[in-house]
């Protein structure tokens, strides 16, 4: 697994985003801790460039660890599903907070990138038990 850590500082907070990936069976695992928000778009992207790279997988975006999203990363996730559904591949979001769904919902992003909640399934692709 990979492990990629980025750690911004400013005057009013401090940001701290951790990106993982992995492979499992024919997925390709992208978990987000933290803010998924535009500070932390360039680390983010460079997952999803990564993802890319594994056309023959699917990408399956973890969120259950993100605590805000902002309006950049909603952008970067219907733009990386496009770009994924042009090779004939596709990405599905899973754990995604409650409020984080309803923001989805209410742009229509759930109408672009499927949002699972089943858990058990998604913990099934985590632990390669297919």
């Amino acid at each position: 697994m990979k492990l990629i850590k980025i750690y911004f500082k400013s005057m009013q907070t401090e940001e701290e985003m951790i990106i993982r990936t992995k492979t499992a069976d024919n997925w390709f695992i992208i978990i987000l801790y933290g803010k998924f928000v535009v500070k932390n778009l360039i680390r983010i992207r460079q997952a999803f460039d990564e993802a890319e790279k594994h056309r023959h997988l699917k990408t399956a975006i973890d969120l259950s660890n993100v605590t805000h999203i902002d309006s950049s990363a909603i952008t970067l996730l219907a733009n990386f599903q496009k770009r994924l559904l042009e090779k004939g591949s596709g990405s599905m979001i899973f754990g995604a907070a409650s409020d984080i769904t309803e923001i989805f919902s209410i742009v229509g992003l759930d109408k672009v990138i499927p949002i699972n909640t089943d858990q058990k399934y998604y913990e099934k692709i985590i632990q390669n038990k297919f």
